[in-house]
């Protein structure tokens, strides 16, 4: 029982957030996040964007459903 609360707990616990940094760039799971990025057919739903510097970014096709996306920069996207 103690094996499987502790998978759990790790499930449970995984953080599926970026990682992005004060200027608006970082990385989700194996894709580059920041200005400029090919981002085209990116599985994106469910991330937690927020703040990230999206502007110029090649996001045709890219999934997006239920990503969090407060403050993100998507001028010239």
């Amino acid at each position: 029982m103690k094996f499987l609360s502790l998978i759990l707990v790790l499930f449970f616990s995984y953080n599926l957030s970026a990682q992005i940094g004060p200027d608006g760039t970082g990385n989700w799971i194996f894709y580059t996040i920041g200005p400029n990025t090919n981002l085209s057919g990116a599985n994106l739903s469910g991330s937690m964007l927020n703040d990230a510097d999206l502007s110029g970014a090649d996001l045709s096709g890219a999934n997006l459903r239920e990503a969090m996306l407060w403050e993100t920069n998507f001028s010239n996207s």
